[in-house]
């Protein structure tokens, strides 16, 4: 069996294994993840429909936990998981259910077009993530709430936006990071100027800013993905906020910039009508 074989049925036996509860899914959120970039690895481009059916399994997986984990206690939620419409129980909230997995959650829900999803997603009470996220002792950097809480009134519309991307920047600044000043400086930053750009309606400023980004993100991926690891095959952040403007969802800005980074069959959206996502 190969690889992506073994994944492919890796991630539809989990999903399949939502029809006995979604007690302990948590656990495969992440797994499932990585299954789907291995596709990319393949099919960078998502040529074929096998890959993009990998992915949007991710994003389905992934939006039923944040689903069941904010449904109310002993209520169920109908969630389209692989194909199939499953009706899972609530669950508790756990560390999973945090400030970095609800970013990554809203940037793939832009990649597949699920705007509905977005909007639940922006109606996440921060205190919720934090109280969760850091139930098992970890603590996440204050300006990951403060990312969270742009990214809400970005896609509410939301006019503080800018002022709240302002006091992310701020607290963002590698100089003062106690920790991962490099990912700070070359991943969180960079991203924040892309977003910026979209808040600013700034066409040019916001492909310039693209670029840079692009450009920061190799560098910091490089060693990871020269030891074969999946962190440097597809800037989510980046490739979100690139659908949305592909997509002409944000009056004044269009997508100038090509890169290989971005996959040309999620960035176009040709597989959209091939089943409902």
């Amino acid at each position: 069996m190969s690889k992506l074989s073994y994944n492919e049925n890796y991630m539809k036996s989990k999903a399949s294994k939502l029809d006995d509860g979604a007690g302990g899914m948590f656990h495969f959120v992440s797994s499932i993840q990585l299954k789907a970039l291995d596709f990319l690895v393949v099919d960078p481009g998502v040529v074929g429909r096998r890959t993009w059916e990998a992915w949007v399994l991710a994003m389905q997986y992934q939006r039923a936990f944040f689903r069941v984990s904010m449904a109310e206690s002993d209520s169920h939620v109908e969630c389209l998981v692989g194909h199939k419409v499953r009706r899972l129980k609530s669950h508790a909230l756990v560390s999973a259910f945090n400030a970095s997995s609800w970013a990554g959650a809203l940037f793939e829900a832009w990649t597949c077009r699920d705007f509905d999803y977005a909007r639940f997603l922006a109606d996440v009470p921060v205190e919720v993530l934090r109280r969760a996220g850091e139930s098992q002792g970890t603590r996440f950097m204050r300006d990951a709430y403060a990312w969270v809480e742009v990214l809400q009134a970005f896609v509410k519309g939301d006019p503080r936006a800018g002022a709240l991307l302002e006091e992310a920047r701020e607290l963002a600044d590698p100089g003062r990071a106690s920790f991962a000043a490099g990912y700070a400086g070359l991943m969180a930053v960079p991203q924040m100027e892309v977003l910026g750009r979209l808040i600013a309606r700034d066409g040019d400023g916001f492909n310039e800013a693209l670029v840079r980004a692009l450009e920061s993100y190799r560098e910091y991926t490089a060693a990871d993905l020269a030891k074969g690891g999946l962190s440097g095959i597809v800037p989510l952040e980046l490739l979100g906020m690139a659908c949305l403007v592909r997509d002409g969802r944000v009056e004044g800005v269009s997508l100038e910039v090509e890169s290989d980074y971005f996959p040309e069959g999620i960035l176009d959206g040709r597989w959209l009508d091939a089943f409902p996502v």
